[in-house]
């Protein structure tokens, strides 16, 4: 018995290749960190995505939400086509360097005055080389011995770069044109693409994931349980209000007077804020019940949707704005973990960004819908809805009264 918990608690022995390190190293969560932040650009650049569209090149706001709606959509597609087979891949940092390099390649050709279909397709193209990439990524967090801490490392460092991209890019941007927005996204795409190449982690599934794929030459793959899938579409609507309070908070704060000066101090401000949750969700993992987490913070997010859209002080509006993003990331670190755990091939955890980003990719465009057809508070509404949909998600998953995220994973050596 004892021989079995030194086993489970030694680090993975893998043999690099080339530059490439094991995953439960320092390099390893290093690389991790900086590609997961590349493939995840577009949660930092939301804020601003359909604004810079609608203001930039002249689109509504319907026009500007089903663009990155399509990107959030081929992502969808083509990120949940290579979860379902996650475990087969030999590759996956090849994986991930072509898919980001593909959508590097699609925004900086982003061209407004070729049109609006000539965006729609960049906007897919882009879309379906992010998926596969961010799914890699995220799966190969999950094989990691310490997921929701890794997870929530790779939050912050998600956090701070949002925090330099929503905090600069606006300045330069009205010195030099909108169309610098696409060409930012474009360079940090190209960064993870290379570090993919180069350094991406190599490593072996754990002892229980290689019992399942022994088992897979029988074509008996086992399917997800019942729980994993409540906790994915639990998350899928927290995502779907995530993303359709933040596509317009750079709007509504404009059409109410606040001034481009505190508009941009509060979407700084944002992803300053997410620096916290995630670190903390890092440091509770052991200390919180993972239930209390899953059914309180939606209920949380909910009521920030509704303040955001429904007041209209500016005290409040930044106050909610803050606060949308912070609910979802605190959330996410939780069910990152407990998913890692409840499901030992990884591919809950691969699955979970395209899940993720097929609830961001109704946001927009069911936001901007409303706007048009109503107005602004109207969105209030919909976040309150959308929040009840998540919490019954989670409350019937069976996490509830369950204890905290799980027992403790020992530390790698090298880390």
């Amino acid at each position: 018995m004892k021989q079995a918990r030194d086993t489970s608690a030694s680090p993975v022995s893998v043999p690099a290749r080339g530059l490439a390190h094991g995953i439960d190293t320092r390099a390893g969560w290093a690389v991790l960190c900086i590609v997961q932040c590349a493939a995840m650009i577009d949660l930092a650049a939301a804020p601003l995505w359909v604004g810079t569209l609608m203001k930039g090149f002249s689109l509504d706001a319907r026009q500007a939400g089903a663009l990155v709606s399509l990107y959030i959509g081929a992502s969808v597609l083509a990120g949940l086509l290579i979860s379902s087979q996650f475990n087969r891949l030999r590759s996956p940092g090849t994986v991930a360097a072509v898919g980001l390099a593909v959508a590097a390649f699609c925004f900086a050709n982003v061209d407004g005055d070729a049109g609006f279909l000539s965006m729609a397709v960049m906007h897919v193209l882009a879309g379906l080389g992010a998926g596969p990439a961010v799914s890699v990524i995220e799966g190969t967090i999950g094989r990691s011995r310490q997921p929701h801490r890794l997870f929530a490392l790779t939050a912050v460092a998600l956090s701070v770069t949002a925090a330099a991209f929503l905090a600069i890019l606006p300045w330069f941007m009205r010195a030099y044109g909108s169309g610098l927005f696409f060409a930012v996204i474009a360079c940090i795409l190209g960064t993870g693409a290379v570090c993919s190449v180069l350094f991406f982690p190599v490593g072996r599934p754990g002892e229980a994931e290689g019992a399942l794929l022994a088992g897979r030459k029988g074509n008996d793959r086992p399917a997800l349980t019942n729980q994993a899938r409540l906790v994915l579409a639990g998350l899928f609507f927290m995502s779907a209000n995530h993303s359709m309070a933040l596509s317009f908070v750079e709007r509504v704060g404009d059409a109410r007077g606040y001034g481009a000066a505190l508009v941009t101090a509060v979407l700084s401000a944002m992803a300053f804020i997410k620096l916290f949750p995630a670190a903390i969700a890092g440091a509770l993992e052991h200390r919180l019940p993972v239930w209390r987490v899953l059914v309180a913070l939606p209920v949380v997010q909910a009521a920030f949707c509704a303040l955001l859209y429904g007041s209209p002080l500016f005290a409040t509006y930044a106050l909610a704005a803050c606060g949308v993003i912070g609910a979802l990331v605190f959330t996410h670190v939780f069910a990152f973990g407990l998913l890692a755990k409840i499901d030992p091939s990884s591919r809950a955890i691969a699955m979970s960004p395209a899940i993720m980003m097929a609830g961001s990719a109704c946001g927009p465009v069911l936001g901007g819908s409303l706007i048009k057809a109503f107005d602004y508070s109207a969105l209030a509404v919909a976040g309150v809805m959308i929040g009840a949909l998540a919490v019954s998600c989670f409350a019937r998953s069976g996490v509830i009264g369950t204890g905290a995220a799980g027992p403790a994973f020992s530390a790698p050596e090298t880390i």
